[in-house]
């Protein structure tokens, strides 16, 4: 029912289930009714109350006399997860690695893949680049064993995205040209956007200006218009014009950038996309728009990451 989008009345079942559990004080079905609503709240874009019903189950699976790693392991990723929503990458990142640590030894692959590569996005916001390569290498290696091809490029192109700022960028290139040689092979149109739209990243840090703006579009190719990939096109673009001298297509790059990231729910790019308009401004001595962007991630900033339940909007 949960894949129906009927939540309304899914909640409705749910919550009377989570009735009778109450009443036969049962820890293990309040658990995971407490998690199914809280999935419910989730997809709903309520991520306050997906926490608060998280958290509770946490607590009712504390209390169980067998513990059950596979639902605990469960919650944690599912709180990892929210974490993420709400902007906090070192709570994921706590939630994460314990979830990581309780799927071991379990037949959850494909759940321990995903929370890894989860931790390694979580790694690469607070700045742990390193850390986040070896999570990303071993979600790779998780779905390779597995045999998710689709998966396993996917990881690829990530794997060397990281690589590129930890100084391995040769390897980074290399990688992605087998991912994009691979994605090529599935006739996969988004991977292979996404493989272009990292060697377009690797080429601007590169300074080999011509070769990223070649590869941006080429991956506008591949992407339909409202992908995200089209925000991280834009926001590269935006930089070319930026080294190229060019602030006003800049400017009109890194706003398009901020509203893709927007939409996609990807408050870390969209700050960072926002700041670096904000620059752009205050170099042309265009103050007061400088102020309206600073004041937009503000709002944003004590709305949502102060554990707001509004959705990113």
């Amino acid at each position: 029912m949960l894949h129906t989008s009927q939540f309304a009345e899914a909640e409705a079942i749910f919550k009377q289930l989570q009735e009778y559990a109450v009443l036969s004080d049962d820890a293990y079905l309040k658990a995971k009714v407490l998690l199914d609503l809280g999935h419910i709240a989730f997809q709903r874009k309520l991520y306050q109350i997906a926490c608060f019903q998280w958290e509770k189950a946490l607590a009712e699976s504390e209390k169980m006399e067998a513990r059950d790693a596979g639902l605990q392991a469960s919650i944690l990723h599912r709180l990892g997860q929210v974490a993420i929503m709400q902007g906090q990458p070192s709570t994921a990142e706590e939630y994460l690695s314990r979830a990581v640590e309780m799927y071991e030894g379990r037949d959850t692959l494909p759940e321990m893949a995903h929370a890894c590569l989860e931790l390694a996005r979580s790694c690469k916001q607070l700045g742990k680049v390193e850390q986040a390569a070896v999570h990303s290498e071993r979600a790779h290696a998780v779905f390779q064993s597995i045999q998710e091809l689709r998966m396993t490029i996917q990881l690829e192109i990530e794997t060397a995205a990281l690589y590129a700022v930890t100084d391995r960028e040769e390897d980074a290139e290399q990688m992605l040209r087998y991912a994009l040689s691979k994605a090529e092979f599935l006739k996969d149109r988004e991977l292979q956007g996404m493989a272009c739209a990292e060697l377009a990243q690797i080429y601007l840090r590169k300074g080999d200006l011509g070769r990223a703006v070649e590869s941006c579009g080429q991956a506008q190719a591949f992407f339909p218009p409202l992908h995200v990939g089209q925000a991280v096109i834009n926001r590269v673009l935006a930089r070319v014009a930026v080294a190229t001298y060019n602030p006003e297509e800049a400017k009109r790059r890194f706003q398009m950038a901020a509203v893709g990231f927007k939409q996609a729910d990807r408050v870390e790019e969209w700050e960072e996309t926002l700041y670096e308009l904000s620059r752009l401004y205050l170099q042309a001595g265009d103050h007061p728009r400088v102020i309206e962007i600073l004041e937009t991630i503000r709002e944003y900033t004590v709305r949502v990451k102060r554990n707001a339940s509004e959705p990113f909007q």
